[in-house]
């Protein structure tokens, strides 16, 4: 009686594992077609450690991008800012010139 129970909780503990690695397994970037072999546990271990490993490397590389273009357009603000003409005073038309581009050029 007591080996039925301990059997049975161990064949539930086994469908529950297999079920979890089918759900990894459709998670990887794998071909899961009707006639191909399903992959061994290993294997669905293998590859998600390498599908893991690549996309924190893809992440990395993304975020260096964005630091890179976030650090351009600051600079830039910066250049624009350096070349504001509102404190100029001058008379006529380009005094008026002078305060619609610094108010453009603002940001």
């Amino acid at each position: 009686m007591l080996r039925n129970s301990i059997n049975s909780r161990e064949r539930r503990r086994m469908h529950e594992l297999n079920d979890e690695f089918e759900a990894l397994r459709e998670c990887l970037p794998y071909p899961n077609e009707a006639n191909s072999r399903r992959m061994s546990k290993a294997n669905t271990l293998l590859l998600a450690s390498n599908w893991i490993k690549q996309l924190v490397n893809a992440n990395h590389k993304l975020q260096l991008d964005l630091n890179a273009a976030h650090a351009k357009v600051v600079y830039s603000k910066f250049n624009l800012r350096r070349f504001d003409f509102s404190d100029r005073n001058t008379n006529g038309a380009d005094s008026k010139v002078n305060k619609t581009s610094s108010k453009m050029l603002k940001v």
